[in-house]
């Protein structure tokens, strides 16, 4: 880089490395976490992932994209067996000499436990840019222990890398015609409820809301006239006196 600038840092990281070795120590790492991580302890500007290419693992690439890496993809084989192959070496140590002799990076970082990387860390080293070499296994190469270059183990650091698998999955509502109880946080729930404005009935003559009659109201009168009172009580007479 040219003189008075700022430092660049580059990572190369060995992804197939670095995933057998988190799974065979039986954790499982966030990987957004490791890249704020290369940022805050190692203040790395660019993080090259050297992958093999599986396409059904698209929505893997695409979250390690949004977490801020740069995948450089390799080719893979299917072996008679049906494993899958893509062994990403070559690549990462063709990557790195070249950002180095194109002046990319003034420092690098690289991920990996394999022996394979022993000229590549050798010649960062002797270049003076090789920052730090991080070992994802403990079980780091002895070609690299022997370069006698500092090396930090990721389980050092396993606290702040570790994926959060502790989130709970929220319980499945029933409601007042199921058995059982309403559970979960009712309280943020009902802060998520609209409110619904329900207007008020209105009272008929027919509705079985006014089966009681009010008390300022009286009873209705018979509502026969005068006349035909009269008419009944002569009828009533007569049939009296014929007896």
């Amino acid at each position: 880089m040219k003189k008075n600038q700022l430092t660049t840092t580059h990572a190369f990281i060995d992804a197939a490395n670095l995933h057998t070795a988190i799974k065979r120590a039986n954790w499982d790492i966030d990987y957004a976490r490791l890249r704020i991580w290369l940022t805050d302890a190692l203040h790395v500007d660019k993080a090259y992932l050297f992958i093999g290419l599986i396409p059904q693992n698209y929505q893997l690439y695409h979250d390690l994209q949004e977490a801020g890496y740069e995948l450089v993809f390799k080719p893979t084989i299917t072996d008679p067996d049906g494993g899958v192959k893509g062994n990403c070496d070559a690549d990462l140590v063709l990557e790195a000499t070249r950002g180095y002799y194109e002046d990319k990076y003034d420092k690098a970082v690289i991920i990996s436990s394999d022996g394979d990387f022993h000229g590549l860390v050798r010649f960062l080293k002797k270049k003076g840019v090789l920052k730090t070499l991080i070992s994802p296994s403990r079980n780091c190469s002895i070609l690299l222990k022997r370069l006698n270059t500092k090396i930090v183990y990721l389980d050092e650091i396993k606290p702040r890398l570790v994926k959060n698998v502790t989130k709970k999955k929220r319980p499945p509502l029933t409601t007042g015609h199921q058995q059982g109880s309403l559970r979960g946080n009712t309280k943020s729930v009902a802060k998520n409820v609209k409110k619904v404005n329900v207007p008020q009935l209105k009272k008929s003559k027919n509705s079985p809301l006014q089966r009681r009659a009010p008390s300022d109201v009286k009873p209705k009168q018979s509502q026969k006239k005068p006349s035909d009172m009269n008419s009944v009580a002569i009828k009533t007479k007569k049939k009296q006196e014929k007896k």
